[in-house]
C-alpha cells in the first residue's frame, strides 16, 4: 500500500514500524526525533515498506537494531556503535539497498585492513564505524545496511593482487 505521513510523532511512526515487523520496539524514554514525513508515490510491498521507515527514521537520527527474533531496538544514531547489532555475513549483492543498523565483518585476502579504512570512510556516516584488524586481516563494518554494501562493493574493487612491475621469463 501507500504511507502518507505528513508530520508524525516517533512514536506513530515506531508504531507502525513494530506492526510491520512483528516485532516489539525497545526504546529508550528520551529518545528524540524530529516529526517524520514520508509520502510515498507508488505502492509498495511490505518489505519496501519497512526499508522506507527505516530509511526515513536513520534519516532522523534513529537506528533501529534488531534482537533476537522479537524485539527492535531504536535508539540515536549516535550509539548505535555501543548496541550490540547481530552480524550479517550476507554479500554485498545480498544486501537491501536501504535498511536498518548491521555489523559486518570481512577478511580481505591481499590488502592491509588499515590501508582500506581511510578509502572507506567516505561511505560511512557513523563515527569508528569502521574498525581495521591488521593482524587477522579482518575489517569490522558497523553501519546502515547501504553504507555497508557501498564498503564491500569498493572493498571488492580495492582487495586485488597488484600484477607486478617485471615478469621473468626463461
Amino acid at each position: 500500500g501507500f504511507i502518507n505521513f505528513t508530520s508524525v510523532d516517533i512514536n506513530q511512526a515506531l508504531s507502525v514500524y513494530a506492526h510491520l515487523v512483528g516485532r516489539t520496539v525497545l526504546r529508550p524514554a528520551g529518545l528524540v526525533g524530529g516529526p517524520i514525513v514520508l509520502k510515498t508515490q507508488t505502492p509498495l510491498t511490505k518489505k519496501e515498506a519497512i526499508q522506507a521507515l527505516d530509511a526515513v527514521l536513520a534519516l532522523s537520527g534513529i537506528s533501529l537494531i534488531n534482537v533476537g527474533d522479537k524485539f527492535v531496538k531504536a535508539v540515536p544514531v549516535g550509539q548505535a556503535n555501543q548496541e550490540g547489532a547481530p552480524f550479517n555475513r550476507q554479500d554485498a549483492s545480498q544486501l537491501p539497498e536501504m535498511g536498518q543498523y548491521v555489523t559486518h565483518i570481512l577478511q580481505v585476502t591481499n590488502a592491509k585492513p588499515s590501508e582500506l579504512q581511510p578509502y572507506l570512510q567516505f561511505f560511512s556516516k557513523l563515527p569508528n564505524a569502521i574498525i581495521p584488524i591488521d593482524s587477522s586481516g579482518i575489517l569490522v563494518l558497523r553501519d546502515n545496511t547501504e553504507n555497508v554494501k557501498r564498503m564491500l562493493e569498493i572493498i571488492k574493487e580495492l582487495d586485488v593482487t597488484v600484477p607486478a612491475e617485471f615478469v621473468n621469463e626463461v
